[in-house]
């Protein structure tokens, strides 16, 4: 009985690591890379059973648990507190910033570059910075912060942008917003990140196929870009 009891002291604590260790390993990979890293996939939270989700994490919405990966969210936590208001939004809905930059200098300046589109229609929020392993969609402009902004989907099907305290800024139409404040942003509205030249349009409905080099159509009303202290929680 003297062995039987030690070898149980041995095995138990070696069991715990174990099981552990495999949690650690489903946390600590990095989010993919790419211009716009995540996938949008929700197979990672669909696995995770509540008693795998951290205390820290424990207050967020059993909806937002699930839209989200779980890697994602216990390495965003640090920086950006999940909104409970948040949510995914309609498949239908297709939720992208259509990209484009101005050309120059030297030939075809003046002219307009169309980029790719980005999606931002399979989560609830979506982190735009420079870190590759923090963020959702990468910028390697050198005057964009680590984590710069976070575009986030209200349960309405509102969308709303809130600068992340960044060094250089987020404009909307030009409007420079106030820090860690949301700000609605509606259809048509032109978000710029730090001095990038680049330019994001906001259009809520599906992307269009590419046609050419044509001039981007012009913004809506500006939004205000006034600042809400918090967006109406229905």
């Amino acid at each position: 009985q003297f062995l039987y009891f030690i070898g149980v002291l041995r095995i138990a604590p070696l069991c715990a690591a174990m099981k552990t260790g495999a949690l650690l390993n489903q946390l600590k990979g990095t989010l993919p890379r790419g211009h716009v890293a995540v996938s949008g996939s929700t197979a990672d939270a669909a696995a995770v059973s509540s008693s795998e989700v951290p205390e820290s994490l424990k207050h967020l919405p059993k909806h937002i648990l699930r839209a989200c990966p779980l890697s994602k969210l216990v390495m965003q936590a640090p920086y950006f507190a999940c909104p409970e208001w948040a949510d995914r939004p309609a498949p239908s809905a297709g939720v992208h910033f259509a990209v484009h930059k101005p050309v120059g200098p030297g030939p075809g300046a003046g002219e307009v570059q169309r980029l790719s589109p980005i999606k931002v229609d399979k989560l609830p929020y979506y982190i735009f910075g420079q870190s590759s392993k923090l963020c959702d969609v990468k910028l390697e402009h050198p005057s964009v912060s680590r984590l710069h902004c976070a575009v986030v989907h209200h349960q309405t099907g509102a969308v709303f942008v809130i600068d992340l305290n960044s060094a250089n800024g987020v404009r909307v139409n030009g409007a420079r917003l106030a820090k860690e404040a949301y700000t609605q942003l509606h259809d048509g509205d032109e978000l710029s990140i730090g001095a990038s030249t680049r330019v994001f349009t906001l259009r809520m409905r599906p992307p269009t196929p590419k046609a050419g080099a044509a001039e981007p159509s012009q913004p809506s009303q500006a939004s205000g870009g006034e600042p809400l202290a918090a967006p109406p929680s229905k």
